[in-house]
């Protein structure tokens, strides 16, 4: 091995040459707020606009390593010139990264995590989207047309996707891992086209019939128009929900033929 330097030393020279390190946080810091939270990354030097967890790499570091000395690095020296490449990530003026730069690099590369199982269990059930206010949100596929808010509450996507998990896996979800499987859903609601939301009422895109959110947990709707009403077990609007959307009483059929003699 060249000089006296060791399997540490060289791991980081590797790591320096193929690599620039950074951190980003989660959006905006102000003056009084806690300290951000860092996520370190390590972009590839050919391709800057690249950010990889730095926990990636080091898979990449052990084999130039081997590729360049004839052997493999030991665990604890990886260890070693991992913890100096993180240092050198933290210590790098950290940037603003959006929600979807954030989840990439909490998850990255790394399979059958928690996280990792909670994401795929959400995409089995559910379609995501954002509203025109910025809202993140989820649809059951096999469900109401309504959208339920990623976290808060009984409705939201957080508490059903600790449910599913437990009934599945027949263990709990831990707080950490849920929390990080809802930002990585929230980033990739967060790069489609904002949808339009309605709260009660809203119009129907087929016949433009009035549209009557009933708020119980079927997801029946009343459908208005000039020559009556009609209940329908899904919605052809999507309606947003808050704590004070209450159920309504189901209206009884609309016969054309009473309603008009008692007129």
């Amino acid at each position: 091995m060249p000089g006296k330097k060791s399997t540490a030393t060289l791991l980081v020279e590797i790591g320096t040459s193929l690599y620039t390190f950074g951190s980003v946080t989660e959006g905006q810091h102000r003056a009084g707020d806690p300290a951000p939270i860092l996520y370190t990354f390590a972009s590839p030097k050919n391709n800057p606009d690249v950010k990889r967890p730095l926990a990636d790499i080091r898979a990449d570091l052990a084999a130039v390593f081997a590729s360049e000395y004839g052997n493999a690095p030991n665990a604890s020296a990886l260890g070693d010139a991992m913890t100096v490449l993180e240092g050198k990530a933290a210590k790098a003026a950290p940037v603003e990264g959006d929600a979807k730069t954030v989840a990439s690099l909490l998850l990255g590369g790394r399979k059958d995590t928690t996280a990792t199982k909670l994401v795929e269990l959400a995409k089995e059930r559910f379609t995501f989207g954002v509203t025109t206010t910025g809202e993140a949100y989820a649809v059951p596929i096999d469900g109401p047309n309504v959208a339920r808010v990623l976290r808060g509450g009984r409705r939201s996507l957080r508490s059903e996707l600790a449910r599913i998990y437990f009934e599945k896996m027949k263990s709990a979800a831990n707080a950490s891992a849920l929390a990080d499987a809802l930002l990585v859903i929230e980033g990739e609601a967060q790069g489609l086209d904002p949808t339009e939301v309605a709260l009660r009422v809203g119009r129907s895109p087929v016949d433009d019939r009035l549209v009557l959110d009933l708020g119980g947990e079927d997801g029946a709707a009343v459908l208005i128009g000039a020559y009556g009403w009609e209940v329908e077990d899904t919605s052809p609007v999507l309606f947003w929900r808050t704590n004070a959307t209450l159920p309504l009483p189901v209206p009884d059929a609309w016969d054309p033929w009473t309603t008009s003699a008692s007129c």
